[in-house]
């Protein structure tokens, strides 16, 4: 089964209390078909990136409610067992930076034998948790040039990886 997004997120997660949701088996892609009418698309240069993890390369990625992406957790969970989350639908030498999934403060993320697929030629990230729960095991990424996994939690956060 697919699950086929063109803009914004593709899935949001917005549960009440300690909900969650469960997908198993599932691929979800973004198309980004509708990219090319941002500002930073149609700008003349090629953007220059940080390429070191530091709050500069965080930021790059303009992270708002309704912004590109395949999974933005707002409130509760998402379970993931099995899933394909891939961006190989993406246009060509796109000058903006993607991630995959977006966990927002206080929710949760568990992720169990899932693959994460950048495109082969834009920047497009993996996990972003700011101050989330998170469990990743037996996960593969590749192509995730702006980088797989950027967590920024406090001590009472549980992350696993």
């Amino acid at each position: 089964m697919f699950i086929v997004g063109c803009a914004g997120s593709v899935v949001t997660v917005d549960l009440e209390g300690d909900h969650f949701v469960v997908f198993k088996k599932i691929i979800f892609m973004h198309t980004g078909m509708n990219l090319n009418l941002k500002f930073k698309e149609s700008a003349p240069n090629q953007p220059k990136y940080a390429m070191n993890p530091n709050t500069q390369a965080l930021r790059e990625f303009d992270i708002c409610r309704g912004m590109d992406t395949i999974m933005w957790l707002e409130h509760g969970g998402l379970m993931l067992r099995e899933c394909e989350i891939t961006y190989n639908a993406l246009p060509k030498n796109l000058k903006s930076r993607f991630p995959a999934i977006v966990a927002l403060p206080n929710t949760m993320l568990n992720m169990t034998s899932c693959k994460l697929i950048g495109s082969d030629t834009g920047h497009s990230g993996g996990v972003i948790l700011l101050n989330a729960n998170a469990q990743i095991s037996d996960c593969e990424m590749w192509n995730l040039n702006a980088g797989c996994i950027y967590s920024i939690s406090k001590p009472h956060h549980n992350v696993t990886i």
